[in-house]
This record gives structure tokens, sequence and C-alpha cells, in this order.
């Protein structure tokens, strides 16, 4: 294996809308270890589509060259990735079950906060794929603000509920708008 097929299964990877948890770039990422990593940044540093799934990547190949890039750089890219994605596997279900992949974004802290804050206004649908977790999406009627709310709740260490109505998820994250504006 090499950091041409690791670039290729990367593209190929995003273009077929496969979860980081899923993707052979990562597998084939953690098996190239550290000779992943120049690739991997190219990816990173170029943005677009793959940059999400080679910072994943890096985080398993090589931890210490995930750490020296920039909270906020990491923070914005998770952060686009969770706006622009066609579905929300990557992700896990609000209120139910994140990812590793979430918790690595809610682990950046502050940085992401200032990332996830605007998206708290973003309604737009957050579908997944998957018979039981595609028909819970469908059924709570998960959104992209949903998303950020429960990533923010979790930075802050926060309780909550995760109502089955987005109305009523509407008002905690209107609570939660007031008080970041305050912040």
């Amino acid at each position: 294996m090499s950091e041409s097929e690791l670039s290729r299964k990367l593209k190929e990877d995003v273009t077929r809308t496969i979860p980081v948890w899923g993707a052979e770039s990562v597998t084939l990422a953690g098996q190239l270890g550290m000779k992943a990593t120049s690739t991997l940044l190219a990816h990173i540093e170029t943005g677009g589509d793959t940059a999400l799934l080679a910072l994943e990547a890096l985080r398993f190949a090589d931890k210490a060259s995930y750490d020296a890039i920039p909270v906020h750089k990491r923070a914005q890219i998770y952060g686009d990735a969770l706006q622009k994605n066609l579905f929300y596997n990557t992700w896990g279900v609000p209120g139910h079950q994140l990812t590793y992949t979430a918790d690595a974004f809610v682990a950046l802290g502050e940085e992401a906060i200032v990332i996830l804050e605007p998206l708290l206004s973003e309604k737009k649908i957050a579908p997944l794929e998957g018979s039981e977790d595609a028909t819970t999406a469908v059924i709570y009627g998960n959104r992209i603000c949903d998303y950020a709310w429960v990533f923010i709740m979790q930075i802050k260490n926060r309780k909550y509920t995760y109502y089955q109505d987005p109305a009523e998820r509407d008002k905690a994250i209107t609570i939660l708008q007031q008080e970041l504006q305050k912040d």
C-alpha cells in the first residue's frame, strides 16, 4: 500500500459518502502509520471534500501530527463537514449515540463552540443512512442545528433532553443562543 493509493482511497470514500468509521482510507492510513502523514496533511491543507477524512485518518495514523494542527483549523474542518454532509452517519445520532468523530470535535472545546454557534440557526435536515438510524432521524426530524446544540451542550458538560419534537428542541436551542450571546 502506498501514499498514492491512500490519496485515491480518500477521494473514492468521499465520492461514495462513506462515513469516517467505515472508510477504507482511514483503515489504510492506520496501516501506513506515520508514512501516511504527508499525504494526509496535503489533503488537509488543500481543504475541500477530502479534508475531514484526511483529518480523521491523521488522528488514527499519527496522533502527534493531528495534535500539531492548530485547534481552530481542526474545528473549522469539522464544522465545514458538519454543514456540508449529505448524510450524517459520521456524527452519529444526536441525543442517542455519537461517534468518535463527534467526540473529537467536542474535545476541541471553546474553539469548536465558535464554529458551532452559527450552525445553531441551520435548520437543514440531517439525514442518516441505514434502516434503524435513518428511521430514527426521520422520526426526530434531525437537523444540523440539533447536532450543533448537542455538541455545544456536551462541550459545556450540560445535561439536556433530546425531545422528539423539533419545536421543543428549538426552544432549548434559543435559550443556548441567548446564553452564548452573553458570554
